[in-house]
């Protein structure tokens, strides 16, 4: 009998190739992903990952974040070494750091949706042996299982794996993207700025992008004099022109736009790209952290199926 490839539920026979659907989406028990979990702020900006300097000395050129009443300049995370560490390197190092539970999921993931490799079907509730059906199925498995299991993966996750990230302006340039081809700056790529400081999310805005959401509640002419000025003054400046003519602004939206921007010795400020950058929050860091966690799994799962074909 010729063998042929089968779902699950359909009529089984001894010498098929049984594709578990179910087996392929369950959901793999990894190590938290690389990015989010440092106790620390972090910036992540035109994929990048920056957190505060260990010294003005370690700063990127015209960087400056200001906590409270106090400055501090930015640097791109670095290993122990004191290496540049891109979001790829971060990537990486997880990966290498994780190789054995990876690849027993790997193992167990492929082992458990295959069934039917050579001419005993074995039991897909039954835990695959991660030395012996493994090594079987990498001499067996064959380009269209191959390819149906890519394809079944890839179908699985695009309905989970969010995009939903803005995408605004930023900067100058003088910050260039990364293209580093880490699993995070493939997926977001053009998310320019998000900030995170105690499990809170924040999306970066310039001040040009956040007092345009506003623009309706300025006089025309007042709101073009206080959209251009966005573009290079700071903060503490545009925030007292605001305070100069409160009565071009609609009194609901004043103390929004002028106390987001700058209120007191006591205002954020961040300095980045040639720009200035308002901060939005958005929540916790919770539901960016599980995308950002079902990317690596995708990953690891598909990994798996090129190891064993």
């Amino acid at each position: 009998m010729t063998k042929k490839i089968i779902e699950g539920g359909d009529l089984f026979f001894k010498d098929d190739v049984q594709i578990v659907t179910s087996e392929l989406e369950k959901k793999l028990n990894l190590p938290t992903p690389p990015l989010f979990q440092r106790d620390e702020l972090q910036i992540i900006y035109k994929g990048h990952a920056y957190v505060v300097a260990r010294s003005l000395k370690d700063s990127i050129p015209d960087s400056q974040i200001k906590i409270y009443t106090k400055n501090y300049g930015l640097e791109e995370i670095k290993s122990g070494e004191g290496k540049v560490q891109s979001i790829k390197d971060l990537e990486e190092s997880y990966f290498k750091e994780n190789e054995e539970v990876i690849r027993k999921a790997q193992a167990a993931t492929i082992g458990n949706c295959i069934v039917g490799i050579g001419t005993v079907a074995r039991d897909p509730d039954e835990p695959a042996d991660d030395s012996d059906s493994c090594n079987e199925l990498k001499g067996l498995l064959t380009t269209q299982i191959g390819s149906q299991l890519v394809e079944k993966i890839n179908q699985h996750y695009a309905s989970k794996v969010k995009n939903d990230l803005p995408k605004y302006k930023g900067g100058s340039g003088v910050i260039n993207t990364a293209k580093d081809g880490s699993e995070y700056n493939k997926h977001y790529d053009g998310t320019v700025g998000l900030l995170v400081l105690d499990r809170k999310l924040y999306f970066l805005e310039t001040m040009q992008e956040y007092v345009k959401k506003f623009e309706k509640s300025f006089e025309p002419k007042f709101f073009e004099s206080i959209y251009n000025m966005c573009k290079t003054a700071k903060p503490e400046e545009v925030a007292e022109q605001i305070n100069k003519n409160t009565d071009k602004i609609h009194p609901k939206a004043l103390p929004i736009v002028r106390n987001k921007i700058w209120h007191s010795n006591r205002s954020f400020k961040l300095y980045l790209d040639g720009t200035y950058f308002v901060p939005e929050c958005k929540g916790t860091v919770d539901e960016l952290e599980k995308n950002y966690a079902l990317i690596i799994e995708r990953k690891v799962k598909l990994d798996g199926v090129k190891k064993y074909l």
